[in-house]
């Protein structure tokens, strides 16, 4: 006991009253299931992951994430009503935050019966206002007192994403007899089937006449989906007749496979028999929908038509997903999966071509086939290495872990990545649960649901897998994004955080574990808060205060206990052993002293005079430390000792004890100690004879900082710990600049092996110190602008019409296009077809004026023709060059104009890179539009055309929320090598606020085009100013920078989500690909840098 002041008593927890709100930030979540990462609760047989898919709702440009929990019991402990969770997306992922639940109560429906809400998810924009809506299938619906005979649920995104009501759809309502067991809403897609502006919603019966099955394709449209247009498919009306139990519609797919103008859909009746020696091989059924409406003359796939044969149970075509695996931008490809093929299951790709469809390419497992892998059974297409080539998700939810006496039907994931031969078998990834955080292996059935998006910053798509059986069948969903995770943690808890605050990643983050040791951290914190009291409050030590070890302490912790200990040498009662205060702290620490700790609580409390055993002797302390943790915000955190032993059951969790850590390593003191690897102190030691001892001074070590330095030296501090209830422990932080202002991160909990935990946990906090370059992460450098759902879009922004400076958005439209063979002069989707899209989110009525100014570069063979068409507009301007390009020799060109801006037929010489034709551009106007340009090489030779146009158009806003303008631009190519397009808004009769343009091309061929990509960033603070230095390039530009671009211009701002920008300067654009900034600037205590693209003002 400290015997220099009184002894406290209860009336300290007057000093500790402040409640901190739980911090709301944006969090990467790698394992989501119900409860505190999500909503809800957890309970077994719930299923939650039967079925998943991803939309941007709130049009935030980040995809949410919609989980399916059919079995779910919400209005009773009988009946599964089912449910949906939206965990939305955000700059580092999915995350808790703003999480929310749908429920058969939003459609008015009654809670207590079989619904089965979930079963089937589908996202789209159907009524084409930019935000993402949600189609739910609740297949065992009762309707009209016809059981099983289904709904489906449908939600409209909007600014704050899903709201708390949808609309119902049913078979009567579609023109159809409502029957029993009909399963209406077992399976869903959405897309755009036409060549207007609205995704479109296709809705399986699979129980529709005794099995057989049926498709109804609901338009989207201004209002949203309108049932009146709705079309009924059955397997007869596209060439098949189906069989009962056939399931035609089981899986559904929409995509341009095939190069004509509109898209296909597809559709699958797994269970179809092709001969009676193989009952369910399955077929799928493809059909363009060109005219408005999908064609019956529909192309049949078979197990023979890729190739193979037919096999009993194949199921072939019980998944299927549209992508560009093969990376040419123009058609579409196809993946079939046949879960049942040979044995285990396998999955057919066919190349779209404008031609039809080459099936190229087979799949499998890695490992032999075994009977119930079902790999196949579930597909997903997404971009995740960002290159320009989609890869393939395959679930294989029945396949058992690698090592089998583990556990059966765990499932996996292969990821098969695309590239210029397509998906590469050779070059498959295999994700168990194991290397996705979750380290029990049990049936899960992993793979079960699969979608892709962009569920982040990055420009990489990342892969949601459903594993529905985990956990008793309470089921959980994982985000498989490597760039931004760490693979095989085998912990139960961890958290990494950034230098500014953000959760990157996140396992299990609410979930109470034991965290042993790493208490301490709390301890210490306390004894250095203790250091600044004021000189009057009871609980201020002083540093080098001295405190007794008394005969209690000797008692409690033998050094033959096989505790960690610092080691107190006991004495003879003559003999008095003290240290002061400061020792205590770092003996605490550095050997994970829990005497020290215990003595650290009495040097405070002045409560322990003796042992007693536990449960705690210290309580006074123990209530200090979850006091103290209350004001930090640790909603989830029980201490019940200062050395964090496992007696009393105390808790915490990785994200609780991320904020403790930040909290601590504000303190000077505490972060000293911490971080310090050796300490000089005094200490009694037994000397040569018995009952001698003599003091000397030691250097204390510590060595799991010295070992964690050694996997970083970046790392500064804080703490291990390891009890048998806790194992392996560790709360980790790494400094990013040299200075050490700014700190990243790590907590994990419960590794089973200690060094491959600190291995692990080394991993984490290198993965926070790699987000903590946010200064280069801007809008408009390294992150490509948001993407809307629907169709393909290039970039998007809000017009300023108040600006000085014209807004911009700026995109390359197409590369490399191929022509429709058919007729070259006509355009369609695959010929790069760009569409401008405004929706006024005001109330205000304006005209304000819009303006295109585009490049395109042709490559024209003899008798090629090319040209653009554009709608609606009002004037313009065009002219045309021969460029000459480095070892490319341009011949003398003659071409032959017409169209609207040339009537008649005119034909021209143009000499190579002399003149520009005209010379002088000629201003056009026309009434209604729309404007087109034919140019037909009648020379005999092949030629690269330059093409230049601003093009005016005038958009009329009536003042009513939601309306829209649409302006769409039709190259007419023969072989498009590169194109560019520059909009800007220049108001005309007022302000029009909150104007948003998207500009996409329909196509996966059109990719965003940032105008500059930040290279360098260096910030310097020099006395009250900081200096600036920036580096940056004109990227993806072929040749000198183009004509429309003029100048530069750097913006600053203190906050991304402000959206205020300061102007900095303007660099002029010079004939290079290459800039460099410099400037001083008041400081700032955050800054981030910008770089937009000026246009030049209209000639």
């Amino acid at each position: 006991m400290h015997v220099s002041r009184l002894r406290l008593r209860s009336w300290w927890l007057a000093l500790f009253t402040v409640c901190l709100n739980p911090i709301t930030l944006p969090a990467q979540l790698a394992l989501i299931r119900q409860g505190d990462e999500s909503v809800g609760m957890a309970e077994p047989d719930d299923w939650h992951g039967w079925a998943v898919a991803l939309g941007d709702f709130n049009n935030d440009g980040y995809a949410d994430l919609a989980t399916g929990a059919p079995l779910e019991k919400t209005g009773s402990e009988v009946f599964t009503s089912g449910l949906v969770i939206i965990n939305p997306g955000s700059p580092y992922g999915l995350t808790w935050n703003g999480a929310h639940a749908l429920s058969v109560i939003d459609g008015g429906l009654d809670p207590a019966a079989n619904h089965q809400m979930g079963r089937a998810l589908a996202a789209g924009d159907f009524n084409g206002d930019g935000y993402d809506d949600l189609a739910v299938g609740l297949p065992a619906s009762t309707v009209n007192g016809e059981s099983a005979a289904g709904r489906v649920l449908v939600y409209y995104g909007g600014p704050t994403g899903l709201p708390g009501s949808a609309s119902i759809i049913h078979e009567g309502m579609l023109g159809a007899l409502v029957e029993n067991g009909d399963l209406f809403g077992s399976a869903l897609a959405a897309g755009r089937l036409g060549d207007d502006a609205y995704d479109d919603l296709v809705i399986a019966a699979t129980g529709e006449n005794g099995g057989r099955g049926a498709v109804f394709v609901i338009r989207g449209g201004p209002l949203g989906l309108q049932s009146g247009t709705t079309q009924i498919l059955l397997g007869e009306d596209l060439g098949f007749p189906n069989q009962p139990g056939d399931a035609f519609g089981s899986a559904i797919a929409i995509g341009n496979i095939v190069g004509f103008s509109g898209a296909e859909l597809i559709v699958g009746a797994p269970f179809a028999e092709l001969t009676p020696s193989a009952p369910s091989s399955g077929i799928v059924y493809i059909a363009n929908s060109s005219d408005g409406s999908v064609s019956t003359n529909a192309t049949i796939i078979t197990p023979l038509t890729v190739d193979d044969q037919p096999f009993n149970n194949g199921r072939f075509g019980a998944a299927l997903c549209v992508g560009n695996f093969w990376g040419d931008g123009g058609t579409l490809d196809l993946a079939i999966g046949a879960p049942g093929a040979h044995t285990g299951g396998r999955v057919y790709i066919g190349r779209g071509t404008p031609l039809g469809i080459a099936w190229l390419v087979t799949l499998h497992q890695k490992d032999a086939d075994e009977e119930g892998d079902d790999f196949g059974s579930a597909l997903a297409a997404g971009d995740l290495r960002a290159n320009g080539f989609d890869e393939l998700a395959v679930g294989a939810p029945g396949e058992d872990f690698e090592l089998a006496f583990f556990g059966d039907d765990t499932g996996s994931v292969y990821i098969f990545p695309g590239g210029p031969d397509g998906p590469s078998q050779a070059d498959a990834e295999i994700w168990w649960t194991i290397d996705l955080g979750d380290p029990f292996f049990e049936r899960a059935w992993l793979g079960h649901s699969l979608a892709a998006g962009r569920t982040s910053a990055s420009a990489r798509h990342s892969f949601v897998a459903g594993a529905p059986r985990r956990d008793d069948d309470r089921g959980q969903v994982f985000d498989i994004a490597p760039w931004r995770q760490v693979t095989r943690l085998l912990c139960q808890s961890a958290v990494a955080a950034d230098c500014e605050g953000n959760v990157v990643y996140a396992l299990r983050p609410f979930e109470r574990v034991k965290v042993a040791s790493t208490t301490k951290i709390m301890t210490v914190l306390l004894g250095c808060e203790a250091t600044e009291r004021p000189l009057n409050d009871p609980l201020r030590v002083e540093l080098q205060e001295s405190y007794a070890i008394e005969q209690w302490m000797y008692e409690a912790y033998l050094l033959t206990s096989g505790c960690s200990l610092y080691g107190f040498t006991p004495l003879p009662e003559v003999l008095v052993e003290t240290y002061t205060f400061e020792d205590l702290l770092y003996a605490c620490i550095f050997p994970s002293g829990n005497d020290a700790s215990y003595a650290i609580a009495d040097a405070m409390t002045m409560e322990i005079d003796a042992w007693g055993g536990l449960p705690n002797p210290a309580q006074q302390f123990v209530d200090l430390m979850n006091a103290r943790a209350a004001t930090i915000g640790m909603q989830d955190t029980f201490f019940t000792n200062p050395a964090g032993t496992d007696p009393g059951d105390p808790y915490s969790t990785a994200y609780d004890m991320w904020l403790l850590a930040k909290t601590a390593m504000a303190n000077p003191l505490f972060r000293e100690i911490v971080g310090s690897t050796s300490h000089i102190m005094d200490k009694i030691l037994p000397g040569d004879e018995a009952g001698i001892f003599q003091t000397a001074t030691i250097n204390l070590s510590y060595g799991w900082l010295n070992a964690m330095k050694n996997r970083d030296s970046r790392i500064v501090g804080l703490k291990p710990g390891s009890t048998p209830g806790a194992k392996s422990t560790g709360v980790v932080a790494a400094q990013f600049d040299a200075a050490g202002n700014k700190l990243a991160y790590a907590t994990g909990f419960r590794w089973l092996d200690s060094t491959y935990g600190r291995d692990k946990l080394a991993a984490l906090v290198q993965l926070g110190l790699a987000f903590c370059n946010t200064d280069i992460e801007t809008p408009d450098g390294l992150s490509p602008a948001p993407t809307p759902k629907g169709s393909s879009p290039l970039a998007r922004g809000t017009f300023d019409y108040a600006a000085p400076v014209p807004t911009c958005i700026q995109f390359g439209s197409f590369e490399d296009a191929e022509p429709d063979p058919q007729n070259p002069a006509i355009a369609s989707d695959s010929l790069g077809v760009i569409d401008l899209r405004a929706f006024n989110h005001g109330t205000n009525a304006a005209t304000a004026g819009i303006r295109w100014q585009y490049r395109a570069l042709w490559a024209m063979a003899p008798g090629t023709r090319a040209g653009l068409r554009i709608t609606p507009v009002i004037g313009g301007k065009v002219r045309l060059h021969l460029p000459v390009e480095e070892g490319v020799t341009q011949a003398t060109a003659s071409l032959r104009l017409s169209g609207t801006l040339h009537p008649g037929f005119e034909t021209i010489v143009l000499p190579p890179d002399t003149d520009l034709y005209p010379a002088v551009w000629d201003d056009f106007s026309i009434g209604a539009g729309p404007v087109e340009l034919i140019i037909d090489n009648v020379g005999s030779d092949t030629i690269f055309l330059s093409l230049d146009g601003v093009f005016k158009l005038e958009m009329v806003l009536a003042g009513a929320p939601g309306e829209q303008f649409h302006a769409r631009l039709e190259p007419l190519m023969a072989s498009v090598r590169t194109g560019h397009l520059i909009c800007r808004g220049d108001a005309t009769n007022g302000t029009p606020p909150g104007v948003e343009l998207i500009v996409e091309n329909r196509q996966d061929g059109g990719r965003f085009v940032p105008p500059v990509e930040i290279v360098r960033f260096d910030r310097q603070l020099s006395g009250r100013s900081e200096h600036l230095e920036l580096d940056f390039a004109a990227v993806d530009w072929e040749g000198p920078l183009d004509p429309f671009i003029k100048e530069f211009l750097i913006e600053s701002t203190d906050s991304l989500g402000s959206n205020i920008w300061q102007s900095l300067d303007l660099l002029p654009a010079e004939p290079t690909s290459f800039y460099q900034w410099q400037a001083e600037e008041p400081p700032q205590e955050h800054r981030f840098l910008r770089v937009r693209t000026v246009a030049l003002p209209e000639e």
